[in-house]
């Protein structure tokens, strides 16, 4: 073993995609979903949400503009 983990990325939606873990996890739910939208106080500014799982409402990790 490398001591690397390789993760994949599937997309969900136009604004949406799912960080998937390695193949070889027992464990394949999707680990993250990672979306951006505009901000719309700030045209041309966007914003990144990071949520645990799937799911739009999944756990809230963080964000960043």
């Amino acid at each position: 073993h490398s001591g690397y983990t390789t993760y994949s990325f599937s997309q969900l939606s136009y604004n949406s995609i799912l960080l998937l873990p390695p193949p070889h996890d027992r464990d394949q739910d999707p680990v993250y979903r990672i979306s951006i939208d505009m901000n719309c106080f700030r045209p041309g500014s966007f914003v990144t949400v990071l949520r645990r799982g799937s799911l739009e409402d999944g756990s809230y990790v963080g964000e960043f503009e």
